[in-house]
């Protein structure tokens, strides 16, 4: 009973810190990825595509590719490669972690504002970016050799 109680601690422990890992690299990136661009974008004396309204939609599907998918992958694979226990559902818990601890850091960092929020933009694309790169990092890890289709 009591060693039950221990690997389902270290269970809730390990989904917490792969959480974590997901916020973080996912805060870091969010930093990083926009500044990045800005410079590439100056340095072929093109930053004025920024001015388009187009260029919002494709600066969202940059970050959720380059910030959002690899935050919870990392935090995914974390989780996986310590917990091997019904895989398909704790591979998601760490992205929903770091996803909803985002929210909290960018809302107490004043990033994130309720009464002039895009709904799409900033909580609907980033939770499916988080919680796609969380399940192929737990997947990942967990993938059977045996588990290839046969397509011919």
């Amino acid at each position: 009973m009591i060693e039950e109680e221990r690997t389902k601690t270290k269970m809730i422990l390990n989904l917490i810190v792969g959480g974590v890992l997901s916020l973080l690299l996912t805060y870091f990136l969010l930093s990083l990825v926009p500044w990045l661009l800005r410079i590439i974008l100056f340095s072929l004396n093109v930053l004025g595509l920024l001015s388009f309204d187009a260029s919002r939609t494709a600066m969202l599907l940059i970050i959720s590719g380059s910030a959002y998918l690899p935050g919870g992958f990392i935090g995914g694979l974390y989780a996986g490669y310590k917990v091997r226990e019904n895989p398909r559902l704790t591979s998601l818990i760490p992205g929903l972690i770091g996803f909803l601890s985002l929210i909290l850091v960018q809302y107490a960092s004043g990033i994130l504002n309720p009464s002039e929020m895009d709904m799409f933009r900033e909580i609907v694309a980033p939770s499916i970016s988080i919680l796609l790169g969380s399940y192929l990092g737990g997947y990942t890890v967990n993938w059977r050799p045996g588990e290839y289709v046969d397509e011919g």
